[in-house]
């Protein structure tokens, strides 16, 4: 019998409420085991993988996040802090800016990706996912 694998993607502070739901429904349907958890803060995010021996496997993460304290509410300060207590999760950024700068900063921090939100934001983002989980073989 063949093992399914089992994936765990966070969804971290999107602003819309619908949008999260359609992007977490989207997720749910990629081929394989793939958990999705949602966080609506990058506090209560960071607590989890801090206090948690389970660490995600993607974080898609909402470039500008919503936030108990609003210094520090770009993702730029999360992926840093990602990477220090998960470096093996991959990390997709999904923004509004159309600045080109915005996705090089993300890359420069650790991100594998920048999606960003509009009409064709949940097949990219189901593509970019897939490609964290099953990478292509060199």
């Amino acid at each position: 019998m063949e093992k399914i694998e089992s994936f765990k993607v966070f969804v971290v502070a999107n602003d819309y409420k619908l949008n999260e739901k359609l992007m977490i429904n989207a997720l749910e349907k990629l081929e394989g085991n793939v958990n999705v958890q949602s966080f609506h803060t990058k506090e209560s995010f960071i607590e989890e993988i801090d206090n948690s021996d389970i660490k995600p496997d993607v974080v898609v993460l909402d470039h500008k996040l919503n936030t108990v304290c609003e210094d520090n509410n770009k993702g730029e300060y999360t992926m840093d802090k990602i990477k220090k207590i998960s470096p093996n999760s991959c990390i997709i950024i999904v923004s509004e800016e159309n600045e080109m700068s915005a996705a090089v900063k993300a890359l420069k921090h650790g991100a594998q990706d920048f999606v960003l939100k509009d009409r064709f934001l949940f097949p990219h983002i189901s593509e970019s996912v897939k490609s964290c989980l099953h990478p292509p073989k060199l």
